[in-house]
């Protein structure tokens, strides 16, 4: 009975600790003086927080909503985000202003996600036979000629 005793009081001594800790922070990306797995050690300490200050302003063109930094810290994979912050460390080595910077990462292939689909065409359907509902976000428009 002891034995279970202690095993019991150990496990509620834990369950406080982690209760305690406090929760990863969703905004670290804010404060990290990191980009993800991108070495920033060639640079100076100045040079640094340009970086991260320009990465953490600028948009990510992979669309997912995030800033550079947030995205290259969340998504380590994200080509976009990588070859942003690559573009902006050149910059910085290169003393660039924020402002040419900034034009570099517009400039770059990687700063505008490809198109993929072609803008909408309007084809009139009226009187044809339809399914679904008719204010769908997409409609698909299948047509046959038997000649």
């Amino acid at each position: 009975m002891r034995i279970h005793l202690r095993v019991i009081c150990l496990f509620a001594a834990a369950l406080t600790l982690f209760a305690q800790a406090p929760p990863p922070a969703a905004d670290a990306w804010q404060t990290s003086d990191r980009l993800g797995a991108i070495d920033l050690s060639g640079l100076t300490p100045v040079q640094k927080q340009a970086v991260l200050k320009l990465t953490r302003e600028q948009d990510c063109s992979c669309l997912c909503g995030m800033k550079v930094a947030e995205c290259v810290n969340k998504d380590p994979n994200c080509t976009y985000a990588k070859s942003l912050v690559a573009i902006t460390i050149k910059g910085v080595q290169e003393n660039k202003s924020p402002l040419e910077i900034s034009k570099l990462m517009d400039a770059s292939p990687k700063a505008h996600r490809p198109k993929i689909l072609e803008d909408p065409v309007s084809i009139p359907v009226d009187g044809s036979p339809v399914r679904g509902p008719g204010n769908a976000r997409i409609t698909l428009v299948e047509f046959y000629d038997f000649e």
